[in-house]
């Protein structure tokens, strides 16, 4: 399994890369102190940098960025609340 995972991340480009690694340790800078909203956050800071990199000329806006920046937040999140209801 954890080759599967590396082999995964290997295969992403750095672009992906960096959006994963800094929208994650952002969302878990924020998660600690305000919880659900620090998803929300995340959401629209990944959004917003979509917008940005689609209207100037500095980056190429993909669905994809957006995806890997919010997959972790996302995914912390649902466990978080599937744990927090059975447990």
């Amino acid at each position: 399994m954890k080759s599967k995972i590396a082999k995964f991340i290997n295969k992403m480009g750095d672009d992906k890369k960096n959006h994963l690694i800094m929208f994650t340790l952002g969302y878990l800078s924020l998660e600690p102190f305000i919880n659900i909203w620090a998803l929300l956050i995340t959401i629209i800071f990944a959004g917003l940098v979509e917008i940005y990199d689609k209207f100037s000329d500095k980056g190429e806006a993909s669905f994809m960025d957006f995806i890997a920046s919010i997959v972790l937040a996302l995914l912390h999140t649902l466990l978080t609340l599937i744990y927090s209801n059975f447990f």
